[in-house]
């Protein structure tokens, strides 16, 4: 005999679905209010329901003042999409990816959002452990840089040092001790620019960063590899917002596509970066004016192990790893180019990323 299901019971077949699934559920009300947590959710952040319940989602949380103000205007926004890019946040030891998801219509006079959220920190350490090896390998091909920008200035220090033990001039003697000092400062920029980028950005937190400072810095390093030659570089830099993230991140992706570009160019071409706002979008271009990219590759170029370069010039995981450093922050990559001709690559950050 068949019984109809009470409210009670779909309710009862309700909480269990939602205790069973393996995230962390956290449903609020418009205020931002937490009104009910899975038992996943509990066990992430409070020892029982009632020590999350009732308390405003960020609290919960314990975010970060720039992640927190980011969750609050996407919950606040009426329009977001159960289809949006999943991103990432700190809560504590632990790393969480998490999307957001509209539980009533936007339209409803009392409406409720809810955020799944997966905790990711072991699969973290592993790309961030590939991510810190791909950066030494990079930083190996640009060796012979360092010691090219250090041998200089030191042989300069040591022959102004010798013209010193004889000088008796005190106005000369000042001018050779300037000399020497401003030889030394140099030195230590550039050792401080390589052992920067060797550090791991994990030991790092967020910070306000300014991509076209991290564009600049990017060139120099870069320039002082062995491919970059004669490359021209031509900015072209519209304000955008600063970006909420590691710095030495967004130096390795920036890094990686320009030392794909000067080799693509073989060390004579154009490099164009260039920064703009489109619509809701912080956007990056950096285009090249080498060989280009085989078309039957193009839609395979951010895959592991795919690339165009000779064995001993790339291992194939840059562009890969590139896009996992952009997606940590929400954004988007995407590639155009023509054999012969060139590429760019344009990179997105939404706005409440930036």
């Amino acid at each position: 005999m068949f019984f109809p299901a009470t409210p009670t019971m779909w309710a009862t077949l309700l909480e269990n679905i939602l205790a069973g699934l393996p995230a962390a559920i956290l449903l609020c009300n418009e205020q931002q209010v937490i009104t009910y947590a899975n038992s996943l959710a509990i066990a992430y952040f409070g020892p029982s329901h009632a020590t999350v319940k009732g308390r405003p989602l960020c609290d919960v949380l314990e975010l970060a003042p720039e992640l927190r103000s980011r969750l609050q205007r996407q919950l606040r926004s009426r329009s977001f999409l159960h289809g949006r890019r999943k991103l990432e946040v700190e809560v504590g030891p632990r790393i969480l990816r998490y999307q957001l998801f509209r539980v009533t219509p936007a339209s409803a006079i009392l409406p409720q959002s809810g955020i799944m959220l997966w905790d990711v920190t072991s699969e973290r350490q592993v790309v961030d452990r590939l991510i810190q090896a791909e950066k030494l390998t990079n930083l190996g091909t640009l060796v012979a840089g360092l010691a090219h920008e250090i041998n200089n200035p030191s042989q300069a220090i040591l022959g102004t040092a010798e013209l010193l033990l004889n000088e008796r001039d005190p106005d000369k003697i000042r001018e050779y001790a300037q000399d020497i000092t401003n030889y030394s400062k140099h030195i230590g920029k550039v050792v401080r620019d390589f052992s920067g980028y060797a550090r791991s950005p994990y030991q790092d937190g967020r910070i306000e960063v300014n991509l076209q400072d991290r564009l600049t810095g990017a060139v120099q390093m870069v320039r002082r590899g062995p491919y970059f030659g004669g490359v021209e570089v031509v900015t072209a830099f519209e304000p955008i917002p600063v970006l909420h993230a590691r710095k030495g991140e967004i130096d390795q992706l920036f890094v990686n596509l320009i030392t794909n570009a000067a080799q693509a160019m073989n060390g004579k071409g154009l490099l164009t970066l260039a920064t703009a706002m489109d619509a809701d979008q912080a956007t990056i271009h950096i285009s090249d004016s080498g060989c280009g990219i085989p078309q039957s590759l193009v839609p395979r170029i951010f895959d592991p192990f795919v690339t165009t370069k000779d064995p001993d010039k790339g291992t194939g995981l840059g562009l890969s790893i590139v896009q996992e450093i952009i997606t940590r922050y929400g954004g988007t990559i995407t590639v155009k180019s023509q054999e012969g001709k060139g590429t760019t690559f344009t990179i997105r950050f939404p706005v409440d990323q930036a």
